[in-house]
C-alpha cells in the first residue's frame, strides 16, 4: 500500500499544534530562581529560598529540554517524510542527491542533535544540592566550604558542556539547517515544475550567540546579562515557530495538490 504523504504530513502538523507552544512566563519562573542566583558570587542565601531555586530551576530545564527535543523529534519525521515524497516522484538529480545526504542520520546529527535530558537533571539538580549543603555549612568550616564549591565548579562545567553550550547554539542550529534544507528542496522541486518560487527561510543572525562572550559578560554585570542571555534562549522557539510552520504549510499545499493531480491521472 502506498503512503499517503498529506496524511503523514497533517499528523505531523497536528502533533505540531500540541507541542509547539508558548511555556510558563519567563518572569514568572524568576520568581523563584533569580533572587538565588546571588549564589553563583555569594556564599550566604537562605535555605528554603535554595531549595525553591534549584528546585524551579530543574522544572525550567525539564520543560525547556522536553519541549525542544518533541521539536527535533517531529522535524526529523518532517524531513524524511518530505525527501521519501520528493524521491518517489522526482528523476534523479545532484540536487536530489544532495536532499538525501542531508538527511543521511550521520550528517543530520552533525547540524542538530537532541539534547540529553537525563544527564541534564542529573547534573543540575547535583548541584542545586551542593548548593543547599554550602548554606547549610558554617563559615567556620573553611575546609569544606572549599571542597563544595571545587565540586560545584566541577559539576558546574560538566552541566556547561552537556547542556548550556548545546542549549545556546541549538536554535540557530536548527535555522540554519531549515534553510538549507527548503533551499535545496526548492531546487529540486523547480526542477519538476511543481513551485515557480522558492521556499525561503529567513536565517535570523540574532540567534547565533557566543558562548564564552555571553558567559564573561554574566560575571562581569553580576548576573544581569545572565538573565537576559536566558531570556533570549528561553523565548527563542516562541520567536521561530511561526516562520517553521508558515513553510511546513506551503510545503504542505504542495504535496496535496501533486498527489491529487496523480489520483486524478490513475482515475
Amino acid at each position: 500500500m502506498e503512503n499517503n504523504y498529506s496524511f503523514i504530513l497533517e499528523d505531523n502538523i497536528e502533533r505540531r499544534r500540541m507541542n509547539d507552544k508558548p511555556l510558563i512566563n519567563f518572569f514568572l519562573w524568576g520568581i523563584f530562581i533569580f533572587p538565588d542566583l546571588g549564589s553563583l558570587f555569594y556564599l550566604s542565601y537562605e535555605v528554603l529560598g535554595g531549595l525553591l531555586g534549584s528546585t524551579m530551576g530543574l522544572c525550567m530545564i525539564y520543560l525547556q529540554t522536553k519541549r525542544v527535543n518533541a521539536f527535533i523529534e517531529r522535524k526529523t519525521e518532517w524531513y524524511t517524510n518530505i525527501v521519501e515524497f520528493t524521491n518517489k516522484y522526482s528523476d534523479g538529480s545532484k540536487n536530489l542527491r544532495k536532499l538525501n545526504n542531508l538527511i543521511d542520520p550521520e550528517i543530520f546529527s552533525t547540524h542538530i542533535e537532541i539534547i540529553n535530558l537525563n544527564n541534564a537533571l542529573i547534573f543540575t539538580g547535583i548541584v542545586g544540592v551542593l548548593n543547599v549543603i554550602l548554606s547549610l555549612t558554617g563559615e567556620e568550616q573553611s575546609g569544606t566550604i572549599s571542597l563544595i564549591w571545587f565540586f560545584i565548579i566541577i559539576i558546574s562545567v560538566i552541566c556547561i558542556i552537556i547542556y548550556e553550550y548545546p542549549m545556546n547554539a541549538l536554535w540557530n542550529k536548527i535555522q540554519c539547517f531549515e534553510n538549507e534544507f527548503d533551499e535545496t528542496l526548492s531546487k529540486v522541486w523547480k526542477e519538476n515544475a511543481w513551485i515557480e518560487k522558492p521556499i525561503k527561510f529567513h536565517v535570523d543572525p540574532s540567534k547565533k550567540r557566543n558562548y564564552f562572550l555571553w558567559m564573561f559578560f554574566s560575571v562581569i554585570s553580576l548576573g544581569v546579562m545572565f538573565i537576559i542571555w536566558n531570556y533570549k534562549k528561553y523565548t527563542d522557539p516562541d520567536n521561530m515557530y511561526k516562520q517553521f510552520h508558515e513553510k511546513e504549510d506551503k510545503i504542505l499545499e504542495v504535496i496535496e495538490k501533486i498527489e491529487q493531480k496523480k489520483l486524478e491521472v490513475e482515475n
